[in-house]
């Protein structure tokens, strides 16, 4: 019998004795286990230490599932914080929140939702009007310069915005509708006064498309026409969240 090796494994010099053939065979499953072994996942099941690819999503309910499609599938909070921005005693776009989203974050026709919430004072001239931008790689999706309140105060005034992105092609298509809701200063608790930025607003017909599958950075702005100690706005939390779709 040959001495070359065959697959890494090796026979015994000369010919198999009568009788000794089983022996070999033995000898053979012996060196095919003791390769095996740590290298091949049992079909039984076993621990893996390094990473498994699956070809893609699963197609039915006993497949396995890829992180892609988990994420996907759940939705939620992407991003969030409650900390405190002032913008007060100037009338340069300053930046309330800055937060990049990462490559992927959103596919084709996920939802993206930004809320983001906070208070202004007003007591110092009346007719000072806030814009609040919302910007997307750089390019304005939202804005909104309006009079919050229409006499100087000092009680603070709250304000909420929300805007809601559907990105119907991950790298190529995508359009956004927001509103503002400020409260008047002049009272304790306050009016809503309405300052919803036209009834939508769809980006197509602009340059919004941004591409998702790239990671975007995303922005809020502040910015007033008049500077004053007595005239601000306050970012005081803010979330960033993929609605199920």
């Amino acid at each position: 019998m040959p001495t070359t090796p065959i697959h890494g494994w090796t026979t015994p010099a000369g010919s198999v004795a009568a009788g000794k053939a089983d022996e070999h065979m033995a000898s053979l499953a012996d060196q095919i286990e003791t390769t095996l072994t740590g290298t091949y996942l049992a079909l039984t099941g076993g621990t893996l230490t390094g990473d498994l690819t699956l070809p893609g999503d699963p197609d039915a309910a006993l497949k396995a599932a890829t992180k892609q499609y988990v994420d996907d599938a759940a939705g939620g909070v992407i991003a969030a914080d409650g900390s405190t921005v002032q913008v007060v005693n100037t009338t340069t776009e300053t930046t309330l929140l800055s937060h990049t989203i990462p490559a992927n974050t959103f596919g084709n026709d996920d939802v993206m939702r930004l809320v983001a919430w906070g208070d202004y004072l007003e007591n110092a001239a009346a007719g000072t009007t806030r814009n609040i931008r919302v910007k997307l790689g750089g390019t304005t999706l939202f804005s909104g310069a309006v009079v919050w309140t229409a006499a100087t105060s000092a009680n603070r005034g709250s304000w909420r915005m929300q805007c809601e992105l559907h990105v119907e092609a991950a790298a190529s298509f995508n359009r956004m509708v927001g509103e503002l809701i400020a409260t008047d200063t002049g009272t304790s608790g306050g009016t809503w006064v309405d300052t919803t930025v036209g009834a939508s607003q769809w980006l197509a017909s602009a340059t919004p498309n941004k591409d998702f599958t790239a990671s975007l950075a995303l922005a809020v702005t502040a910015q007033m026409s008049a500077a004053s100690a007595n005239s601000d706005v306050r970012l005081l939390g803010w979330y960033l969240e993929r609605v199920n779709n």
